[in-house]
């Protein structure tokens, strides 16, 4: 163990004591960090998803220019939600079978396509409806895997339990 990295350095009067050395000092190491950094980026990601997604709903109805409500307002949004159930359970299968880890690097990736696609996306229903439900797919693993990682950080130092 490295002494050194636990020492509070004296720069004069001031004691200095940075955040690493306290995340050391309780048990997180890099692992952990690296693992609450990819928990947080679903979480965030998925979060910046729906909030963009629903409120651009309204431009993209003008965009198509379509007098069926349901079809632009309900089945994007029961899709989105539907998939992220089914998405939800696809995550956790994945995360018990292969590790959270990367199940979560695997979703915020998906994400991360999802998302720069959204920009992209075509000005038509079938379209709309398809961001939505791979949106939802995508973020399943919110609750599945990001959350999980995050409240079990502490107790895999415990119990050397693989993630």
């Amino acid at each position: 163990m490295n002494t050194k990295m636990f020492n509070s350095k004296k720069d004069g009067n001031e004691l200095k004591y940075t955040v690493d050395q306290a995340f050391y000092q309780i048990g997180y190491g890099p692992f952990q960090q690296n693992m609450a950094m990819l928990s947080c980026a679903g979480i965030g990601l998925g979060s910046y998803q729906i909030i963009s997604f629903i409120i651009n709903l309204p431009k993209i109805k003008e965009a198509i220019s379509s007098t069926n409500d349901n079809f632009i307002w309900v089945n994007p949004i029961i899709g989105l939600f539907l998939s992220q159930i089914i998405g939800g359970f696809y995550w956790t299968y994945i995360g018990n079978k292969y590790g959270r880890k990367k199940a979560s690097i695997y979703s915020v990736f998906l994400n991360l396509v999802n998302n720069i696609s959204f920009f992209f996306l075509p000005t038509s229903t079938v379209w709309l409806n398809i961001h939505a439900i791979v949106l939802g797919f995508s973020i399943g693993t919110n609750i599945s895997t990001d959350i999980q990682c995050l409240m079990i950080l502490h107790y895999v130092k415990k119990s050397n339990h693989p993630i």
